[in-house]
């Protein structure tokens, strides 16, 4: 009896436990199914724009230095002492300023000489005339002289045939006849030189009056002024020097002729070349250290260079007269317009991608779409504009215009307003 007492307290434990299992594993298997969790892709919020192609002009930028075609050294003629230089380097001169004072006594007794000869020549001149008159009516006397010594030498020869004079008093009339001969001769010769001595004063009125104004135009010289409105860049004179012909005196550039002269890259030749040929204006603006254009007008490109220097041609913008803000030799950085692009997109930098791609947004997904970028532009608000060309892209679709750090097809976003 003790033994069948211990055997049940054995056994009964385990059956217990055994029980307490199966009814776990029953509960287990009869608890409702759970659904699977499934991960949502995020969506990323984004700024579009709408497709709106249209004629944009691009931009490229250039680097230029200013001259000028009327820069210019001023040099002495004469040989002169140099008395006064009232202007320095910087100034700006007005048209007929005063730049250098010669010593002018030498050129003024050379034109006082010079006019005195003149006068001479004109007198000489007027007394051909007067004497050419003389000679004119003095022949005409010659000849009837002439007429009345051969009249009374027939009379000589009468008489004296008839024995009533001399034959001296004929050989007198014959002598008589011979002189007024040789008179009337002289005098016909005097009045066929006439033509020969007026050419040759003529000649001598002309000779002296190119000296006298030669003699004029040294004295000019001897004020050196400024040809035109000026900017003097060097002075070589200084008061109490002697300036010798050819010295350079003054080196000055015209301040209204003053341009902009910029080697533009080959690959815009063709369409400048077309715009200047069709008298389309092309103008530039001067970009200042900010990078934004100044407000201080557009440069009007006037003319290409005729020569290629390491693959550009230079290019020459016209700088607005009376402007003196800029100085010879400043190197300027200008930003071009060239001629418009026709059906084109205008995005912000953020659009494109690589220079290469954009990306639509279809269905709230990005959509690749290969382009072709053509340059640079801006806005109204002077705000830098990519233009590309998308032959893949219909018009009023939605360009991303957010740079995303992970842009791929097929990427949900969702557009902000």
């Amino acid at each position: 009896m003790f033994k069948g007492r211990i055997s049940l307290a054995i056994v009964a434990p385990v059956i217990i436990l055994s029980l307490a299992a199966a009814i776990f594993v029953a509960l287990m298997a009869s608890r409702p199914g759970t659904l699977p969790l499934t991960a949502e892709k995020p969506e990323w919020p984004v700024t579009v724009q709408t497709a709106t192609p249209g004629d944009y002009a691009p931009l490229t930028t250039l680097f230029g230095r200013t001259e000028s075609p009327s820069e210019t050294r001023l040099i002495a003629t004469i040989s002169a002492d140099i008395q006064q230089v009232p202007v320095r380097d910087g100034n700006e001169v007005a048209q007929g300023q005063l730049l250098v004072q010669l010593d002018d006594t030498e050129t003024r007794l050379m034109l006082a000489q010079r006019k005195a000869e003149y006068a001479e020549a004109q007198a000489q001149l007027q007394n051909e005339t007067i004497r050419y008159r003389n000679d004119q009516d003095a022949l005409a006397l010659e000849e009837n002289l002439l007429t009345l010594a051969k009249q009374e030498w027939k009379r000589a020869q009468r008489l004296q045939k008839n024995q009533l004079t001399a034959q001296t008093r004929t050989d007198e009339t014959r002598q008589n006849v011979v002189r007024q001969t040789l008179v009337l001769e002289q005098r016909r010769l005097a009045v066929a030189e006439h033509t020969a001595r007026q050419a040759e004063l003529t000649a001598r009125v002309a000779k002296a009056k190119a000296l006298r104004g030669l003699a004029s135009q040294n004295l000019r010289h001897s004020r050196i002024t400024a040809p035109f409105r000026a900017r003097v860049t060097r002075v070589t004179a200084a008061p109490g020097g002697h300036a010798q012909p050819g010295d350079s005196l003054v080196e000055l550039y015209e301040l209204d002729t003053l341009e902009v002269r910029a080697p533009v890259p080959n690959r815009h030749l063709p369409a400048i070349r077309a715009a200047l040929s069709n008298q389309q204006p092309l103008t530039a603006s001067v970009l200042p250290s900010s990078g934004t254009p100044s407000n201080s007008g557009r440069l009007p490109l006037v003319r290409l260079s005729g020569s290629v220097k390491a693959g550009s041609v230079d290019a020459i913008f016209q700088l607005p007269p009376h402007d003196n803000t800029y100085a010879l030799g400043e190197v300027l950085k200008l930003e071009l317009q060239l001629p418009p692009l026709h059906n084109v997109l205008a995005l912000p930098p953020e659009a494109v991608y690589d220079s290469e791609r954009i990306y639509r947004v279809e269905d709230q997904q990005l959509r690749t779409v290969a382009v072709q970028r053509l340059g640079v532009t801006r806005d109204a608000q002077s705000r830098e504009r990519m233009l590309v060309r998308a032959p893949g892209l219909s018009p009023d679709e939605l360009i991303l215009t957010t740079q995303l750090p992970h842009a791929i097809d097929g990427l949900k976003v969702s557009i902000v307003r």
